[in-house]
């Protein structure tokens, strides 16, 4: 989360640079404001038995809550940022604001040295606000791929995605944890058993994609919200980039 971090970059010489991926700095949803009000009453929004390594099944209102009182004036906000900047952002992401963090790298971030990875949607409105240099987008690419030697389906890139490899051994295209919450309905949990187990048909993808519409266009029985970044060697790239100052920020963005 960089908000507390931005208030103070401009004044503080020892932030010499700033990764951010998957970029909060604004909720997407709009009864966000509701979380502090909330929490007085209600400890947890949703509840889950906790399978992920990152303890991130169960959401707590109180953290909601915190998260909305640091953001909520981020965007008011004019003081540029002007060291150097990495970002990375699914335009399709449903737990943060995709346009208003690209609306942040095009409207605060000043330094020279900046880039933004846009992973683009299949849905070409929410590709095109607003238009600035130093973004590579990266478009959406087929549902069908492989990841040394496993075949997997693929509809976008969700919040949970972006900064774990495809290689990871709990997270990854072969790893121990898959994202069912969907399914996570006690006690009839025969879909989420399915989907744990997967099939040729499985995807992964984010929350967007549980329309009926969405499942009959992508033909799959079961979805996953996906753990991991197909894209990610050009994350790497990138970060490992940002931390050299003579090294070009865009073109370790650029495609192989």
């Amino acid at each position: 989360m960089p908000s507390a971090i931005c208030r103070t970059t401009p004044k503080n010489s020892k932030i010499k640079g700033l990764i951010l991926i998957s970029t909060a700095v604004k909720a997407k949803t709009g009864a966000a404001f509701l979380s502090p009000y909330l929490r007085r009453v209600k400890d947890w929004l949703t509840t889950f038995e906790e399978r992920d390594a990152a303890q991130y099944e169960s959401f707590s209102v109180n953290a909601g809550a915190e998260f909305f009182l640091l953001t909520k004036n981020i965007m008011k906000g004019k003081t540029p940022i002007d060291v150097p900047v990495l970002m990375a952002v699914s335009a399709d992401d449903e737990t943060i604001d995709a346009n208003a963090a690209r609306r942040f790298f095009c409207d605060r971030v000043t330094a020279r040295r900046r880039g933004l990875i846009w992973y683009a949607s299949r849905h070409a409105e929410r590709n095109i606000d607003p238009p600035c240099e130093d973004i590579k987008e990266v478009k959406p690419g087929p549902v069908d791929r492989e990841f040394q030697g496993t075949a997997y389906r693929f509809a976008n890139y969700a919040h949970t995605a972006l900064s774990m490899s495809p290689a990871d051994p709990h997270y990854g295209v072969n790893g121990r944890y898959h994202h069912c919450k969907a399914y996570d309905t006690p006690p009839d949990m025969e879909d989420f058993n399915k989907c744990q187990k997967g099939s040729a048909k499985t995807i992964f993808g984010e929350k967007d994609i549980a329309s009926k519409a969405a499942k009959k266009e992508l033909d799959y029985d079961y979805w996953r919200r996906g753990t991991f970044n197909p894209d990610y060697p050009r994350l790497e790239r990138a970060i490992i980039c940002l931390a050299d100052e003579s090294c070009d920020i865009l073109k370790s963005l650029d495609d192989p």
